[in-house]
């Protein structure tokens, strides 16, 4: 073999190694060491720094704030931050299905430890909405009268299209654990199937990004 022909082919096989590396070097994908668990400035474990759970309590308003508008469900403004969530549904024309929220985050326990079964009693829901009648927001009523009184009327006759849940996000392990409420605020824990279990890798990195992003919020707001 001459020595042009054993040049050529080295050349050759030179540029198809490095064709061969840029192409690698482009798809392959990034080793990265990034951690599991959401973080605050800092690079701390949230909620180390939220002794009084604040920073916690607004993770956890948000996140099921958003599970309910993936699904349809309108938020009514929060009157105050002691109150229970109300969300509502539009079934057809003017007809709405109502849903009263209680939510509870924590970043490594268990949300139900802080779970007020007495508060989700049917009778202090009730109280609750008759406390909204000339509440308002930013000028504007927070709810009509006659819409709380559809409702109360309709928890009173046990109606199918007023529920109660619990929400309780567990950041650390990454779900959320959604109850039915009885009328007495206890929490339907069987069957098992009663419970739904909202799980998997974009429902964490969904309470993550809220957790980052609201441990930054409070951090601007103390600058």
């Amino acid at each position: 073999m001459h020595f042009d022909t054993v040049a050529l082919i080295a050349v050759m096989a030179l540029f198809t190694c490095f064709f061969a590396w840029l192409s690698w070097a482009r798809y392959a994908p990034l080793r990265l060491a990034v951690p599991s668990e959401p973080q605050a400035a800092g690079g701390k474990p949230f909620g180390v720094d939220h002794p009084d759970q604040s920073g916690l309590g607004k993770v956890g308003d948000l996140a099921t704030a958003l599970m309910h508008a993936k699904d349809g469900w309108q938020q009514m403004p929060p009157e105050d931050g002691e109150g229970h969530a109300v969300f509502v549904r539009k079934i057809g024309g003017k007809t709405f299905e109502v849903r009263i929220v209680e939510t509870k985050c924590s970043r490594d326990g268990d949300p139900r430890s802080s779970y007020d079964a007495e508060r989700m009693a049917d009778n202090r829901v009730i109280e609750q909405l008759e406390r909204l009648k000339g509440a308002t927001v930013a000028g504007e009523p927070y709810l009509d009268v006659q819409a709380i009184d559809a409702i109360t009327k309709a928890i009173r006759r046990r109606s199918m299209h007023v529920s109660k849940h619990f929400y309780a996000h567990a950041l650390e392990a990454g779900n959320t654990l959604i109850y039915s409420v009885r009328r007495d605020g206890e929490l339907v824990e069987r069957p098992a199937a009663r419970v739904k279990r909202v799980s998997g890798a974009p429902h964490r990195l969904m309470l993550q990004a809220l957790a980052i992003g609201l441990a930054r919020l409070d951090g601007a707001g103390g600058r």
